[in-house]
């Protein structure tokens, strides 16, 4: 949780928060699709640029435990329109990177303090299998990139003193940060440069994906670090 979102959370009166939903389907060619819940809106979200668009979809069984087996949210889309069935026949989703993005109504493109940093920590899955798939509506698992079946453990490659996170990029035609295909979760307003000493102004934002620079953006925090700072030469 960022520093804004611990600010907002322990005033009296908070604006509605808004949950937003991604598949990114850039390798099957359809580039990031952006959804959010008909049931609570009618029209398009927009957040960071970007509409997100109401459809009958519902996604449940999202929890965060120490202890047992990770959660697997089930993702439940209506076939009933058209575009939607299109996709879904034509597009193999197993594997496709899934994002949830909470973030306060007053925070969004439109609302009274616009900010696209103000979300909480952004859930990461991916579409694990389909589950069920009717006429009406097509059922999805999600599941954690470590927890796919096959998958062996470290996932990614031992590094000493390089963090192999995907940072945020600037957009200069938006004015804002990219978040699509990220890993890092940094969504802060602190701008550093790529030596992680000076501070600087949004579009030089740059992380040299070392620990120093992790502890800079994450002070008095758990560090979201993917290198491995212990590890011994042999």
């Amino acid at each position: 949780m960022n520093n804004i979102i611990a600010t907002t959370s322990q005033q009296t009166e908070q604006s509605p928060i808004v949950t937003l939903y991604e598949l990114n389907l850039t390798d099957r060619g359809e580039g990031i699709f952006r959804f959010c819940n008909l049931i609570d809106f009618d029209a398009p979200v927009k957040y960071n640029g970007y509409e997100y668009i109401p459809l009958p979809i519902d996604v449940t069984g999202f929890k965060f435990s120490g202890q047992g087996t990770i959660s697997r949210p089930k993702l439940k889309i209506a076939t009933l329109d058209l575009s939607i069935r299109s996709l879904v026949i034509k597009t193999k989703l197993n594997g496709v990177p899934f994002r949830r993005i909470r973030i306060h109504a007053d925070n969004l493109d439109n609302g009274i303090d616009p900010n696209p940093f103000a979300t909480y920590t952004i859930d990461y899955y991916v579409v694990d299998r389909r589950t069920q798939h009717t006429r009406e509506l097509v059922e999805y698992e999600l599941t954690t990139e470590f927890d796919r079946e096959g998958k062996k453990i470290p996932g990614w490659d031992i590094l000493k003193n390089a963090c192999t996170h995907v940072y945020r990029s600037y957009n200069p035609d938006t004015g804002n940060y990219e978040y699509s295909g990220t890993t890092c979760p940094y969504t802060d307003n602190r701008y550093y440069d790529t030596f992680g000493v000076n501070q600087t102004d949004p579009a030089k934002d740059s992380c040299g994906k070392r620990l120093a620079d992790c502890q800079k953006r994450f002070p008095d925090q758990p560090l979201p670090y993917k290198g491995f700072p212990g590890v011994v030469k042999r």
